[in-house]
């Protein structure tokens, strides 16, 4: 997991986390089946955007996507109780942007010990040759 229950309420706050999960009926407080479900959901995505180039789940989670998962999280809980807003929305788009960016390999996950769970690359690679001409312009 890149994130946890204890990493969103560090990050947004027990209150938030609360607005964020709890479903009716309301007993306001944390419902960790809803914010598994969100953090299940999470790491699938990162998961299918850097699996191409990293060998998924990392393990060290590096730091930067505990922030990442954190914010798609909160992104993918918005809609019951707790609203959509900007701010939001935008976070969620970044952190898409910068794992696209991991997967094209603009950018690494910082805090890899020797780029430890780097997917190795393949040699798979087409080569033609060509047979030569057989007709020349000019020649009759």
């Amino acid at each position: 997991m890149y994130t946890s229950r204890e990493a969103m309420v560090n990050k947004f706050g027990e209150r938030e986390v609360i607005a964020l999960t709890d479903r009716e009926p309301f007993i306001n407080e944390i419902n960790d089946t809803v914010l598994d479900d969100a953090i299940t959901a999470v790491c699938g995505e990162i998961d299918s955007h850097i699996g191409a180039r990293y060998s998924v789940p990392l393990t060290p989670v590096p730091a930067i996507l505990t922030q990442l998962a954190s914010d798609m999280v909160r992104y993918y809980l918005t809609g019951a109780a707790a609203t959509e807003t900007n701010p939001i929305v935008a976070r969620y788009n970044n952190a898409v942007k910068f794992l696209k960016s991991v997967a094209k390999g603009e950018v690494t996950l910082g805090g890899m010990p020797n780029d430890a769970g780097v997917a190795p690359t393949t040699a798979n690679t087409v080569h033609m040759v060509s047979g030569g001409r057989v007709f020349e312009r000019g020649s009759f």
